[in-house]
């Protein structure tokens, strides 16, 4: 019969598989040919394998599975297999957390290893696996205020390593199989009532906060939690954590957690939004204060804010006021600090400064990404907000000092402005060109002509007065950088 099916190119693996595992079966091969001839007699007498009606389907399916259960004595060995697993993958008391090595290196190596390990146990039964895992993980964070570190962190771990060991497609761990569902629901109710946000390692911490954001899809089944989760990120737990690399963390985690549960947001964002604030501010170099966050940690925290203000239900005039007061610090403090910079004399303090005013334009950038075709920087009622920082920004282009930082960021910035506004930012292209094509050089023109492409693009005839007044500046502009370049090739010639 299996050699039959080899020649059915739909039942050929099955039936390969099926060969290899009856050849490697360990009995004594006279028995096992019984065996199996049996076993063929008895399905085929009462004819099992004709499927005549849509039930027998659903009874052929279910048949299967018992052929494949395992003793009580297989079921012993495999947790067995599985426990040792799990306690190969603690953490050693000598790991060093904050300055990772080639030891700790190769550690994490092999905790992939067993990972893969646990994902085959998985197949095995993944019944098993999951009941392993809760069994340890309820253990464990009910006492965790006792116990080390490296055992809180591996229980949460394999709480994490479920979402891969068991997968479902788009990450529906709460539906479908109920039992499982419900053991799932069960432990990440625990894991976020428990308290073990606030245990005193930086492991645990991640640990956690990478959890629930895996688990993403738990908060829309039991909602209630959202608003503790939420203080974690935003308190001593999370962004204001003692160590960078926790911080550094959650700043992308919290970014992630509240675009995923973007629909449950409105009740929080305001909250959110004044918690946040301090944690939005600017570093100036002057000030001898070193933010919490650094500048790539804060354009996570700077894109989420606009989100959230965005994909409200507030109505555009909140939306506005809401939009202004995360936008207006920035442009106040770009105004001083640009003061500062056109009268600095140390370079070095000249590149700090002009750093802190790139930064600025780079988040105020980064909040236009929460617009799209259905939220429109003009429906959300915040065209003048940006309008604003157009207004703020552009005088850095006529800066004499660092003009690769600053030209650069306000490029960024003219380009999301192209992309979001309307007619109203053809206002301030005429004089945005002025300045860009003011001493400029090769690498300059390079990203001023795809701004041209993109305005022409976006407004076609509305453009075209703009386009006939700047076509002569910006073609001697090009003249004179191919004549720059000639000098320059020919002098290194001499």
């Amino acid at each position: 019969m299996l050699l039959g099916h080899m020649s059915i190119e739909v039942l050929r693996e099955e039936a390969c598989d099926c060969l290899f595992e009856i050849v490697n079966k360990g009995m004594d091969p006279v028995d096992k040919m019984k065996l199996v001839e049996s076993l063929c007699q008895v399905l085929q007498s009462p004819g099992f394998f004709s499927i005549d009606q849509e039930e027998d389907v659903d009874f052929l399916a279910r048949f299967s599975k018992l052929l494949t259960v395992l003793s009580e004595q297989q079921k012993a060995n495999v947790e067995a297999i599985m426990l040792a697993v799990m306690k190969k993958l603690t953490y050693d008391e000598e790991y060093n957390f904050e300055n990772e090595g080639e030891d700790e290196a190769m550690f994490v190596e092999y905790r992939k290893q067993l990972k893969l390990l646990l994902d085959r146990l998985a197949q095995v039964s993944p019944e098993l696996l999951l009941a392993s895992v809760r069994r340890v993980f309820s253990s464990t964070l009910q006492n965790w205020q006792t116990t080390h570190f490296m055992d809180v962190e591996v229980a949460i771990r394999l709480l994490y390593m479920l979402t891969e060991a068991l997968p479902v497609s788009h990450g529906a761990h709460f539906s479908g199989d109920v039992s499982k569902a419900s053991a799932l629901q069960d432990m990440m109710g625990t894991l976020v009532t428990s308290g073990v946000s606030s245990y005193q390692h930086t492991s645990v911490t991640l640990e956690f906060f990478e959890t629930v954001v895996r688990y993403e899809k738990f908060f829309t089944v039991e909602p209630q939690h959202i608003p503790c989760v939420l203080m974690a990120f935003l308190d001593h737990r999370g962004l204001r954590h003692s160590s960078a690399k926790v911080r550094s963390r959650a700043a992308y985690l919290f970014s992630r957690f509240v675009k995923s549960l973007n629909k449950q947001m409105n009740p929080f964002i305001e909250d959110i939004l004044n918690r946040m604030q301090d944690l939005l501010a600017l570093s100036p170099p002057e000030n001898g204060y070193q933010s919490l966050l650094s500048s790539d940690d804060q354009l996570f925290i700077y894109e989420r804010a606009g989100v959230l203000i965005v994909n409200s239900e507030y109505p555009a005039k909140r939306k506005q006021a809401l939009m202004r007061n995360l936008l207006t610090p920035l442009m106040e403090k770009f105004k001083i600090l640009l003061e500062k910079l056109m009268l600095a004399q140390d370079e070095e303090r000249q590149a700090s400064l002009a750093d802190c005013l790139n930064h600025a334009v780079g988040f105020a950038s980064r909040t236009s990404k929460a617009f799209s075709n259905k939220q429109t920087v003009k429906q959300c009622g915040c065209s003048q907000v940006y309008l604003d920082c157009l207004q703020t920004f552009l005088p850095a282009l006529s800066c004499p000092l660092q003009k690769d930082v600053l030209r650069s960021g306000v490029r960024t910035f003219l380009h999301r402005m192209i992309i979001c506004l309307e007619e109203e930012v053809l206002l301030f292209i005429p004089s945005a060109s002025e300045h860009m094509l003011e001493d400029c050089e090769a690498k300059d023109l390079q990203e001023f002509i795809p701004r041209i492409n993109q305005i022409t693009a976006k407004f076609k005839i509305q453009i075209s007065p703009f386009l006939q007044q700047m076509f002569m500046p910006l073609l001697h502009a090009i003249l004179k950088c191919c004549s720059d370049q000639q000098k320059t090739m020919t002098s290194l010639l001499l």
